[in-house]
């Protein structure tokens, strides 16, 4: 996150738009909340811009925002977090919390969160009152905008406002029903961990715990002991040997104990499988005039074009999707901030562009395929159905989204790669894979290979 001048926090430098992210910022003041709690020095600048931006937001909250109509209800939600936030940093906005209960929000995760607004802020009488018989179940969701929310997020954090109101009746099915996912396969995205650590662990701190009394063993080794105070432990495994292995765990502890195993590693070279769900992805290589080049055999030398085709096949906006390309170790990537635009092509703006030594990342949102997606900046023309525009099409731009300016949000999307073959020898390329950030069933990749760059004939060559 990027503090901008008013005290709100934006998700990219040169940010083509003024405006903060209001829940970023609140997600972002959050974690630099509990960092001061918890003894870590935070810069007091940082916190008192922050706190000036987000009293300001608060008391200037109308209810609306800025989107389509069906993501109004959860301009609420940022702003009971909002005023939560404001209270556990010791300036609580008590007439906003006010006019927020007076409104009467529908939305039930609003509920939980003004109430431990009203709490933190020392009113614990109303905050009793807000949840006295308030229900607990969300509905499955998933938002990949906005509140980045799903169920699973929004339950945790009611769970860290019945710890705090000392509810341990609703908060342990809460807890039950988070734990059960959370040390299972399933994939959850980067607020969902978060959010369901620190309240588990805010959880753990106020019921208590036993210490952990376990052995594991791995595979025929022997069994190895863990005992101590501490409720929590982490071991490094050290697994040598291929194929399949076990992990054996005992509990000599009437307290349950939940375990997690956690893989790490290099995928094997040829083994990436090509797949595409939910977003069409097609990558070819061109010779600087455009044609179409078999980029497993260069010379040494060659100036060259990565060109990855993305498309939205759906209606529905596909938003904070993110692009990886990795290049091989004997290609060299061409950095506009350095080498300006000097083979004069034509790409997509992204949101914003990260330009690494051997990989580029660019993150960008399309829109659906009969939708028009909101911008900012005065023009409502219809989707352009992918076509490549004229205008504003700098190579690799390395300014991303300047202000004033608006990244590219057309349903296809083309971005193209300046590079060059430049060291002898074989390599492997991996695979080219695209993902949405805040959800799992939206990605495509393609399979790597191996690719030659060899000695030029001549120096003229």
């Amino acid at each position: 996150m990027f503090q901008l001048a008013n005290g709100g926090m934006s998700y990219w430098p040169h940010s083509y738009s003024e405006d903060a992210s209001e829940w970023g910022t609140n997600y972002a003041g959050h974690f630099l909340l509990e960092a001061q709690n918890h003894g870590y020095n935070v810069p007091s600048g940082l916190l008192e811009k922050w706190k000036q931006y987000q009293r300001n937001m608060a008391r200037n909250y109308n209810g609306t925002g800025k989107f389509y109509g069906y993501a109004y209800e959860h301009y609420d939600l940022i702003q009971a977090y909002r005023l939560y936030l404001l209270a556990l940093a010791g300036t609580p906005e008590m007439g906003a919390m006010n006019r927020l209960r007076e409104n009467n929000t529908t939305l039930l995760q609003a509920k939980w969160m003004l109430a431990a607004a009203y709490f933190q802020a020392g009113q614990k009488a109303i905050a009793y009152e807000i949840t006295k018989n308030l229900p607990t179940n969300i509905s499955a969701y998933r938002e990949m905008d906005y509140s980045y929310g799903s169920d699973f997020r929004d339950e945790a954090m009611m769970l860290e406002t019945m710890t705090m109101m000392g509810d341990y009746t609703k908060a342990y099915n809460i807890v039950d029903k988070l734990s059960q996912i959370m040390r299972g396969n399933g994939w959850l995205s980067t607020q969902e961990t978060a959010y369901g650590l620190m309240a588990m662990a805010k959880y753990a701190g106020k019921k208590g715990t036993a210490a952990l009394d376990v052995e594991y063993k791995l595979n025929d080794g022997n069994w190895t002991s863990i005992s101590g105070k501490s409720c929590i432990t982490q071991i490094n495994l050290e697994l040598n040997k291929k194929g399949k292995g076990t992990i054996e765990v005992r509990n000599k502890n009437k307290t349950p104990i939940f375990t997690n195993l956690v893989l790490t590693g290099i995928p094997e070279a040829e083994k990436e499988v090509a797949e595409q769900k939910n977003v069409n992805m097609d990558v070819s290589y061109t010779d600087t005039k455009g044609n179409i080049i078999d980029p497993s055999k260069l010379k040494q030398g060659t100036d060259f074009i990565a060109e990855v085709r993305i498309s939205n096949p759906g209606n529905e906006e596909l938003d904070n999707m993110a692009l990886s390309v990795i290049i091989p170790s004997g290609w060299q990537i061409y950095n506009p901030r350095m080498t300006g635009n000097q083979f004069a092509i034509k790409t997509s703006k992204p949101e914003y562009t990260d330009i690494r030594d051997d990989r580029v990342f660019l993150f960008y949102s399309m829109e659906g395929y009969c939708h028009r997606y909101y911008r900012n900046d005065g023009n409502d023309n219809e989707n352009n159905g992918g076509e490549e525009k004229e205008e504003g099409d700098d190579a690799n731009n390395a300014e991303n989204a300047t202000r004033n300016e608006a990244p590219d949000h057309s349903n296809s999307q083309v971005f193209r790669i300046a590079l060059n073959a430049s060291f002898v020898g074989k390599y492997y390329m991996p695979g080219i894979y695209t993902e949405a950030m805040y959800n799992k069933n939206i990605h495509s990749q393609t399979s790597g290979k191996w690719i030659t760059v060899t000695k030029s004939n001549s120096p003229a060559e």
